[in-house]
């Protein structure tokens, strides 16, 4: 069996390394042959290793069974595994060359590639971090190129729902400081930006600012059925917050049918149909979270109840939920439960129990929350503290 020369010194290095030491010397072959036998019971000779390490002039063929056992030394099945393994890097290597001549810019194809064989947060994050350098560089066409190698992850979200988040908190913030508002159409149009940028990094408190507006171009530009829904929804939430009724009642009712499958999307326009048109109904049968996705369901649910201080309905929720019995699978997921306790709380605090609000409080005041998380949890916990106040004396 021939080797080529750069299978052949591949093949060595693999040895070597496994042995721990280079082979360039006579002793070195027999130790190494002693090895080979202890190892695994090969029997190859020393003065085969001499030819197989080129201490002696060769013509680069061995017997199979030769290089079978020098491949199970560095742990593979077979020499003609380890030889495609080889031929495979080998073949990379020379692809990478020819893009390089060819001037393709080689970072978008070797992760392009990689995501298409399994998606990694090492990689997806490889590509957050340069997505990140091109837009410091106001490399639009390129910034647009990196974000659709990313295509394979945004198909599959769904099942990477953390790693897909962990990209969108690297990079969202500087996406949302985006003024250029053809750049922007470009994301939302040609890449999967609002799937995994803004649809992953809600900074809610933020829709009068950088965010908001983002949300608001995507409404314009995209015809998406889903991206109409989420775009309408955080609009109708922040409307409601702010007092305005009848532009509520104006987003919500631009909001589309369509096949969601995403339950903090759901949990939004369930509360939304509640309040907006159904508030005399009984909420428990209103909000109907799918199972085992509650507190992602919940997580829009609970804020909005707050900000709009509906005590009898928070009281119903926490009556017909044990949120303590849900499990969480991740840290966004339990810093989505967190807020639920500290809608307890507040719940707790309305209703005269400052001990036992006091102490949810003090059990999070020192959270490290998710940055889309910081400025609604803070908001929850500031009127949290404002219901506990007025009621000084109970102890609990």
């Amino acid at each position: 069996m021939r080797l080529s020369h750069s299978i052949h010194l591949a093949f060595r290095q693999k040895i070597e390394r496994e042995w721990g030491n280079s082979v360039v010397t006579q002793r070195d072959c027999i130790e190494l042959s002693k090895d080979l036998s202890a190892t695994n019971g090969a029997k190859v000779g020393s003065h085969t290793l001499r030819r197989f390490f080129g201490l002696v002039e060769w013509d680069g063929t061995f017997r199979k069974s030769t290089l079978d056992h020098l491949a199970r030394y560095v742990h593979e099945a077979n020499s003609s595994e380890l030889i495609s393994q080889l031929q495979s890097q080998e073949d990379l290597v020379e692809i990478l060359v020819k893009l390089q001549v060819q001037n393709v810019a080689i970072d978008e194809y070797y992760i392009k590639k990689s995501l298409e064989e399994k998606i990694t947060l090492e990689i997806v994050m490889m590509a957050g971090h340069m997505i990140l350098i091109r837009l410091e560089q106001t490399d639009h066409d390129r910034t647009i190129r990196m974000l659709n190698t990313l295509k394979h992850l945004d198909e599959q979200r769904s099942s990477n729902f953390p790693t897909a988040s962990v990209f969108a908190h690297y990079v969202a913030p500087q996406f949302h400081q985006i003024t250029n508002d053809d750049f922007t159409r470009r994301l939302i149009n040609e890449t999967p930006y609002v799937n995994l940028v803004l649809g992953f990094y809600a900074p809610i408190m933020d829709l009068d600012g950088h965010f908001g507006r983002h949300i608001r171009l995507m409404l314009t530009y995209s015809k998406d059925l889903e991206h109409q829904a989420y775009g309408h929804s955080l609009l109708a939430t922040f409307a409601l917050q702010n007092g305005a009724f009848e532009t509520a009642k104006k987003h919500f009712d631009s909001i589309p049918t369509f096949q969601n499958e995403h339950a903090i999307l759901q949990g939004r326009i369930d509360i939304l149909s509640f309040l907006i048109q159904s508030p005399n109904a009984s909420i428990s049968s209103c909000l109907r979270p799918p199972k085992n996705q509650e507190i992602i369901y919940f997580k829009a649910v609970m804020p909005l109840l707050i900000f709009l201080e509906k005590v009898d309905e928070l009281d119903a929720l926490f009556s017909a939920h044990n949120f303590a019995q849900n499990q969480t699978s991740h840290w966004l997921e339990k810093s989505a439960q967190k807020q639920i306790h500290i809608a307890q709380a507040w719940l707790f605090a309305r209703n005269g129990k400052t001990h036992e609000a006091g102490a949810i409080i003090d059990q999070y005041s020192d959270t490290i929350w998710p940055k889309d998380y910081q400025g609604i949890s803070a908001k929850m916990m500031e009127l949290t503290r404002k219901e506990i106040a007025l009621h000084p004396r109970n102890l609990g």
